[in-house]
């Protein structure tokens, strides 16, 4: 089977993406023909001339990849963002214009849990998904999500969690001071300013905490200015990682930091980390509280609250001292073992490809 599948740049040197690790895994997964077309904008890639004629040609391009890979689905990986869903929606017209069965993968975004207050946006979205053969969504709480808000019919959206290869961990380093890290895309809407806010109160009461940085974005510079300025010597900028240096990060944290304001699907930076123990502090943004449960394998806080942020960072670093963490390390681990493992990831979505072209379908090439 041919699927043209989209994605941002799937090199992390281009892009720190969560779309492109969900692609990459899907590439390794799952066993069909795929052809990789790039959407999306590098991470230091600039809105000027040459990128919008890019986007000009992008149709024609997509119409060629169609015809010459003579593809049988078109797997579009969408987030629910104004100006994604106005892109999106010309690559899915065309492909339904040619005959060809369209796979649309939701992952997160502004549309997610807001309704669209522009009726004429509401109008376009809600036509964008019934123009869908298929719609994958991350949770049992988006496919409700999107049931409540617009006419869709329930037997053509289906959850399909992300998944992670869950590490055969050894050991984890043993260090003395605990170690809190983000590592995604450097961007105001992840929190990251918060999280700025946060540490700065809790390097007031204790200096016994390292916090690494790890990722790219748009708010990089400023972020690691204000950190350097506030936190000094506890923080170090670690960059961009993937692969095994991606891994050894996890393997040294203790503590993941994501207080999402808005725009998460479901993370896999957030999936990757509890594979590995990492205990995670996030928001009830997207699907991450259907992962996270407070307490019991991680932290959910509120959104914008820097103080009770530092507050939780303050006592899991307590418990991190007295050698108490290690059964909430385990819990996280074993979610993501029981529920969110690569095992069957590639049969569900094999079963909705059968399911999509078993509908029949005229190609035009």
């Amino acid at each position: 089977m041919n699927i043209l599948i989209t994605a941002p740049s799937l090199d992390t040197k281009y892009n720190v993406s969560g779309i492109s690790s969900v692609v990459n895994n899907i590439l390794t997964e799952t066993d069909q023909n795929y052809i990789h077309f790039l959407v999306g904008k590098k991470d230091q890639q600039k809105r000027n001339m040459m990128w919008f004629l890019d986007q000009f040609i992008l149709p024609f391009k997509f119409m060629y990849s169609l015809s010459k890979n003579k593809i049988d689905i078109f797997h579009l990986n969408a987030p629910l963002n104004t100006l994604a869903i106005m892109r999106d929606f010309i690559f899915l017209n065309i492909a339904k214009l040619m005959g060809i069965k369209v796979l649309l993968h939701l992952h997160g975004g502004t549309y997610l849990k807001t309704t669209p207050k522009n009726k004429w946006l509401y109008k376009y979205l809600e036509h964008y998904f019934n123009s869908a053969d298929h719609i994958v969504v991350l949770s049992h709480l988006e496919k409700d999500l999107l049931l409540q808000k617009y006419k869709l019919k329930e037997e053509d959206i289906t959850p399909i969690e992300n998944c992670v290869t869950v590490p055969d961990i050894k050991y984890k380093k043993s260090h003395e001071t605990a170690r809190i890290i983000f590592l995604g895309r450097i961007v105001e809407s992840k929190g990251v300013f918060n999280i700025v806010e946060a540490l700065s109160q809790l390097s007031v009461r204790r200096s016994d905490f390292e916090f690494n940085l790890y990722g790219t974005g748009p708010d990089q510079d400023d972020v690691i200015k204000q950190l350097t300025a506030t936190i000094g010597e506890n923080f170090q900028y670690k960059g961009i990682v993937a692969g095994e240096s991606k891994f050894g990060a996890y393997l040294e944290a203790d503590i993941f930091l994501l207080p999402s304001l808005y725009g998460e699907g479901l993370p896999m930076a957030l999936l990757e980390s509890m594979s590995y123990g990492v205990i995670p502090v996030v928001t009830d943004d997207g699907s991450m509280a259907t992962v996270v449960e407070n307490g019991i394998n991680g932290f959910i806080v509120d959104k914008n609250n820097s103080s009770q942020l530092c507050n939780l960072m303050d006592e899991l670093i307590e418990k991190f001292n007295k050698s108490s963490i290690d059964i909430l390390q385990e819990k996280a681990r074993a979610t993501i073992k029981e529920k969110y493992n690569c095992q069957y990831y590639s049969i569900k979505l094999n079963k909705i490809y059968e399911k999509i072209i078993n509908e029949g379908a005229d190609r035009v090439y």
